[in-house]
């Protein structure tokens, strides 16, 4: 069962990036093995030295000012995704908040100050953000590639 679940999420990842190559978008897989997931992102992100901040797991940026970063939050602050989702709803700084069960993957959607956001509760108890700033095209295209690529890992 667990080597069908592994070839299947490959298949679908592999379909992914191919869907991506063919409209002539390249990308790179990021893979975070303590939560559990991988996701597609936009390789024209150059990944930057992240070792000073411990939180910050992937730091990729492009000469436009485009941004991708992915953040830790530990476990054991008590927050869920439900609980953040109604958090975020009431906050009137962020939009489009929507809670998401795709491909056996939950996570969070939102928009705030220009950034488009994806919250994804990990295999291991903590909560990973995945912050996308930059031009208003390159965060909707960037954002929809990495929700339409979430996998478990």
């Amino acid at each position: 069962m667990k080597r069908a679940l592994t070839a299947l999420t490959l298949a679908v990842c592999l379909l992914v990036c191919s869907m991506a190559l063919a409209s002539e978008a390249e990308v790179e897989i990021a893979y975070l093995p303590e939560g559990g997931f991988r996701f597609c992102y936009p390789a024209a992100l150059a990944p930057q030295n992240t070792q000073d901040e411990a939180d910050v797991l992937l730091y990729a940026a492009d000469a436009a000012g485009n941004v991708l970063c992915v953040l830790r939050y530990a476990a054991g602050s008590g927050m869920a995704l439900e609980s953040l989702e109604a958090s975020l709803r009431a906050d009137e700084a962020c939009t489009d908040v929507q809670l998401v069960d795709a491909r056996s993957v939950a996570y969070l959607t939102y928009a705030a100050d220009g950034n488009v956001n994806t919250v994804i509760a990990g295999d291991d108890g903590n909560l990973y953000e995945i912050m996308l700033s930059g031009e208003e095209t390159f965060t909707e295209t960037a954002a929809e590639l990495v929700r339409s690529s979430l996998t478990p890992g």
